[in-house]
């Protein structure tokens, strides 16, 4: 049936732009895989984009919120007026200053951007959301030229007072059209004046939009400052400073993020941790593995003993990844630290190293019976997970070579229906314990 309607879709109504996947699926046994749907669609219309959210897509999908990093990818990030996708009678709305934030922040990052509406059961469109909805494309109208047709563009600000100037800086993002950079200010600098850390080229012409006051650029120790920023600024929500240029900007330096190596002496043990690890791979939404804090139970948080975990880990394509470097050669027994429901059990996960590597099959672990010694989860919804407890599981014997060498963690094949998304485990620590050659 659901084949056969996108098939329908796809071949009565003439040429189709895109399909747009809400709900996740197939993910009944037997359905067919989101790749071959794929396949499908792109067969009956080739130029169609196609969204994630179904499995397999053109273009990632985060909502109302980006999940790190996603530039040099292609996607669009969805938003309503309020916490209402429908039409929910008492639902609050967002304000105008969030809602014009969220639109700058999702262009000064390299993406589209959605804005949903909700209409009432009559099909009408009610006055409160059409008058936000007016409001916020006002702005959008006067700062047209630095949302269409432009591109991410990595600018950094000082966070902070500098001693130079003694001003305090803002946060910033920014994008590139043609010849121009426009930089968008999401909180207006405390001084009159703001500076660009990592770029240092001067631009011939430097404009704050909705202005007539007359701005300077200068290269300083640092940066780019940007002058003569009025007290009050004149947009809502957001300001855009636009910098031209008498050629096309060079792009700023690019600094990559590096992790420290996990250092080995001979015979020594290690626990490689989610905090020390560089995370690869993307599911749904454009989402990366998340690394986030819980504390054992109320003793260990009132002592404020954390420790770190990955979760949605949920597609194999997903890699946690840490830098070792040994002083010697040596044979490791490999240990993870995991849990996992009965869904999920049998799930194969492997830990890689060169050229050599360990399988290791999730087994399900054991419910917390007293809910007083359940995890305490600060910030953010506990997973379902939390109400298992974490087991060590061995994987055989690794051996590391002297030097520096990679120690990486991915799953090989997850249980359960493939349309899901799910973690199939949530995973603590690896050790690394030493044993003689």
């Amino acid at each position: 049936y659901f084949t056969g309607q996108l098939k329908e879709l796809c071949t009565n109504y003439g040429k189709v732009s895109g399909i747009w996947f809400d709900a996740y699926g197939p993910d009944l046994p037997g359905d067919p895989p989101p790749a071959q749907i794929y396949r499908m669609i792109k067969k009956l219309q080739p130029e169609a984009a196609i969204n994630d959210r179904n499995g397999y897509g053109d273009f990632y999908t985060p909502e109302r919120d980006l999940p790190g990093d996603l530039s040099g990818c292609l996607y669009e990030c969805c938003q309503a007026l309020g916490m209402e996708w429908g039409y929910v009678r008492d639902c609050p709305l967002f304000s105008l200053e969030y809602l014009i934030r969220s639109i700058a922040h999702c262009v000064g990052h390299g993406g589209n951007f959605l804005l949903n509406i909700g209409p009432k059961a009559d099909g009408t469109l009610p006055a409160d959301r059409l008058r936000l909805l007016r409001q916020a494309g006002k702005w959008v109208k006067t700062n047209a030229a630095s949302i269409y047709g432009s591109d991410f563009f990595p600018l950094e600000s000082q966070r902070g007072r500098i001693r130079l100037g003694k001003y305090f800086a803002t946060e910033l993002y920014a994008a590139r059209r043609g010849k121009t950079v426009h930089v968008f200010l999401p909180a207006w600098p405390a001084m009159s004046r703001f500076l660009i850390t990592n770029y240092s080229a001067l631009p011939s012409k430097v404009e704050l939009r909705g202005s007539r006051a007359k701005l300077s650029a200068r290269i300083m120790e640092g940066g780019l400052a940007i002058d003569g920023l009025p007290a009050v600024p004149p947009q809502t929500g957001c300001n855009v400073v636009v910098l031209t240029y008498s050629r096309v900007p060079p792009p700023p330096p690019h600094t990559p993020v590096t992790v420290p190596a996990i250092r080995l002496r001979a015979g020594q043990s290690a626990a490689l941790r989610p905090g020390a690890a560089v995370v690869s791979g993307r599911s749904r939404k454009g989402n990366l593995i998340r690394v986030v804090e819980e504390y054992a139970d109320e003793a260990r948080f009132a002592a404020r003993e954390s420790y770190k975990v990955f979760e949605n880990w949920t597609r194999p394509e997903q890699a946690a990844a840490w830098k070792i470097h040994c002083a010697k050669a040596g044979n490791y027994k490999v240990q993870a630290v995991i849990r996992c429901d009965p869904s999920r059990a049998g799930s194969v996960y492997r830990i890689k190293a060169g050229s050599r590597e360990l399988l290791g099959t999730v087994k399900s672990s054991p419910l917390i019976a007293d809910a007083r010694q359940l995890p305490v989860v600060i910030g953010r919804v506990p997973s379902p997970l939390t109400r298992y407890k974490f087991s060590r599981q061995n994987l055989g014997i690794l051996r590391l070579p002297r030097g520096r060498s990679t120690v990486k963690l991915q799953p090989a094949r997850i249980a359960g229906i493939d349309g899901i998304d799910r973690a199939f485990a949530e995973i603590r620590e690896v050790r690394l314990i030493s044993v003689r050659n």
